[in-house]
């Protein structure tokens, strides 16, 4: 009998490296086209990743400066190069000192020479994209991208966080073309969201309401959709985001998340940062999605998608207020002042 359990045992530790070897495979092959390629691509030596045109001479003035990005420029970095990223003091202390946003200290540990480095090189990509005026230009495209690619704020969390909700697995990819739409528009839109939550939602510099909450509801994903499009569009958003937006997740929600997720899951997870690691909790369709969001928000936030009582996610204040931006964005581009032409991304 001994005998017998242990050549079970065997048995069952060769069917689970059969398993796992064939669902690897099966991802493998799903990816190797958008791996190949991205591979084989070139890179410039300096990788802004995301740029704009340069700016028309009669597109409205460049407005203030957020105040997560006031400062102009860093200043040298003292001996002192690694602080208590925990003490908000001390972190107060060392941006006044260095000129260093606060949040890239808090983001790099406390390391004050990281921070500046990355400090200075979002300053270089926030001159490129000229991200200080995206909030006064035309958006032509907003209304379709909002309608193929469901994504908006339905509320608040208790502790006053804006709580921010993408149904990556319901984007209609045929609509998008169809309007055309084309990825540099989406990132483009992806960056005007940075800049209207921080700027707008959320102006606070540090403290619970410096952050948001993120729901990424994968419900109707297929393992065939992580390629491609939709693969190309989360890498460069998650640069932007990684490289500009640093300290801003409070925490992530995988809402919905199929069997083979973790899959997918244990593939990326050793490419994210540890920090972010721990803000990422991934729940399964029903009652483990709505316990989860029910830590975050009470029931009458929720979407009742989720099991909440609210009925209308969409149209929270916070998006009425992110529609009126853009209208009054649409209404300056008028004949009078040479209509302002919407900037452009380039790859």
């Amino acid at each position: 009998l001994a005998a017998a359990a242990k050549a079970l045992a065997a048995a069952a530790t060769v069917a689970t490296a059969l398993l796992h070897a064939v669902a690897w495979g099966v991802l493998l092959r799903a990816c190797w086209p958008t791996l190949r390629d991205a591979l084989a691509a070139p890179r410039p030596l300096l990788d802004l990743d995301v740029r704009f045109a340069p700016r028309d001479p009669a597109a409205a003035s460049t407005p203030p400066t957020p105040s997560y990005a006031k400062s102009a420029c860093a200043r040298p970095v003292a001996s002192r190069a690694k602080i208590d990223a925990a003490d908000a003091d001390a972190v107060r202390a060392a941006e006044a000192a260095t000129g260093v946003g606060r949040k890239f200290i808090k983001g790099c540990g406390g390391d004050l020479r990281e921070a500046d480095r990355r400090w200075r090189a979002h300053r270089a990509w926030r001159t490129a994209v000229g991200a200080d005026a995206l909030l006064r230009e035309p958006h032509p495209r907003f209304r379709a991208i909002k309608t193929c690619y469901p994504h908006y704020w339905c509320g608040r969390g208790r502790d006053g966080q804006p709580v921010y909700v993408e149904r990556v697995g319901r984007v209609d990819a045929a609509g998008l073309a169809a309007a055309g739409v084309t990825i540099d528009d989406l990132v483009r839109h992806y960056v005007l969201l940075h800049e209207f939550t921080w700027t707008v939602l959320a102006p606070d510099r540090d403290g619970p309401a410096s952050y948001q909450c993120v729901v990424l509801d994968v419900d109707g994903l297929q393992l065939a959709q992580c390629r491609g499009l939709r693969f190309e569009f989360v890498r460069r958003c998650a640069k932007v985001a990684r490289d500009n937006y640093p300290e801003r997740c409070s925490r992530m929600i995988v809402a919905n998340a199929p069997g083979w997720f973790a899959v997918v899951w244990k593939l990326i997870r050793p490419l994210v940062d540890p920090n972010t690691v721990g803000k990422v909790r991934i729940v399964r369709p029903g009652a483990e999605t709505l316990t989860a969001l029910r830590e975050v928000m009470d029931d009458a936030e929720i979407p009742a998608i989720y099991g909440g009582k609210n009925a209308d996610p969409a149209s929270s204040e916070d998006e009425r207020r992110l529609a009126d931006v853009i209208a009054k964005r649409a209404a300056a581009a008028t004949p009078a002042n040479g209509g302002a032409v919407r900037r452009q991304l380039t790859p």
